[in-house]
């Protein structure tokens, strides 16, 4: 463990810990501040809630937009940690920097307000765009989106291996720690492995000149279905890098592949079909980027599962998807996957 990196362990304290205020609070705030710079919007309903952001429909000048409002996120457990509001920073400059990337579809932004961490873009749903995620839930998934989003996703690695690094409001470490938790419970006897892990994870190096050799670019922590939009042709749009960190950037597509099995799992997208979506989203990949090690690759997408086999960001589990989802993540983790063959392998034999 890097002695200048750590996660503070849980303690019990008496201080009087004050968190930041909240700026807004309400949508009705939000609206008025809006129209205080002299914007013609009309903010609707809510269409997405995750534990940092809000995101409304709104109509500005009688166009359909979005309007992102991202405030801090203060500990409610003792395993949850101090995220602060400058996450809207991050996605700011992910999209800004997406403007001139011909093989990468985010959306455009329109007004962007720091003071009040507030960003509103179009919205991609009035182009013909839909979310994933639903797409997947209503049995729906299309194959043809399988290679966009593998293209895409090493597009998105290839542009940002040429990125100076900047600050982002979490750091690959407190990532890590919060992906591998799990992992951490279910094997505490396995350190050496979670050490190799996250200094796999952080490709973090002390010494400047050692950390040169280190392949540590920026990383789109939320690759899931879930920031993704597709239209008919099967193109896609990425939405939500709030949670961006530098260190192995083939988590992302990891990420992904993880979610796919996952959502197979439950039920909603058949079991030969997601290989066969999973092995043409990653041949796609790699014809654009190489995957780096498929070892160390295999073992993110076991954390990822074992993860959200817990629930973390997914709708209520039952018992029995739970205890599937585990077996996966756990068997992946245990067996050491060590090939993207061996890990799709796992996935088809998992009962």
């Amino acid at each position: 463990m890097n002695k200048n990196i750590y996660i503070l362990p849980v303690s019990v304290t008496f201080r009087n810990i004050k968190y930041p205020e909240k700026m807004i609070k309400s949508v009705e705030g939000l609206e008025r501040r809006l129209k205080g710079k002299k914007l013609n919007i009309t903010i609707g309903k809510q269409v997405h809630k995750d534990n940092m952001s809000n995101i409304y429909e709104a109509t500005l000048d009688k166009a359909k937009v979005l309007v992102k409002h991202t405030e801090n996120v203060v500990p409610e457990t003792p395993i949850d940690f101090l995220i602060m509001s400058d996450a809207h920073d991050t996605e700011v400059r992910v999209l800004n920097r997406f403007e001139s990337e011909e093989h990468i579809k985010a959306p455009k932004i329109l007004h962007n307000f720091p003071k009040y961490t507030t960003v509103i873009t179009e919205d991609v749903r009035s182009q013909g765009y839909a979310s994933l995620s639903e797409q997947i839930l209503s049995k729906k998934l299309s194959a043809a989106t399988a290679t966009s989003i593998g293209k895409s996703i090493a597009h998105f690695v290839k542009a940002s291996e040429a990125w100076e690094e900047f600050k982002t409001n979490e750091s690959a470490h407190l990532i890590f720690y919060e992906h591998s938790l799990e992992m951490l419970v279910a094997f505490p006897e396995a350190i050496e492995h979670y050490r190799f892990l996250e200094d796999q994870f952080t490709q973090y190096a002390e010494e400047k000149e050692d950390q040169e050799k280190r392949d540590r670019h920026f990383v789109w922590a939320e690759s899931s279905p879930n920031n993704m939009f597709v239209n008919k042709k099967g193109e896609v749009v990425f939405s939500n890098f709030s949670r961006g960190f530098w260190g192995d950037n083939q988590f992302m597509l990891a990420v992904f592949i993880a979610n796919i099995m996952i959502y197979s799992l439950l039920g909603t997208i058949l079991r030969a079909k997601a290989v066969d979506y999973i092995k043409t989203c990653i041949k796609a990949y790699k014809e654009v980027v190489d995957i780096r090690d498929e070892y160390v690759f295999s073992q993110y997408a076991g954390l990822e599962i074992l993860h959200r086999s817990y629930g973390k960001g997914m709708n209520v589990l039952s018992q029995k998807e739970k205890l599937l989802l585990q077996k996966l993540g756990l068997t992946i983790i245990e067996e050491k996957a060590k090939t993207i063959t061996s890990l799709i392998n796992q996935f088809k034999r998992i009962k």
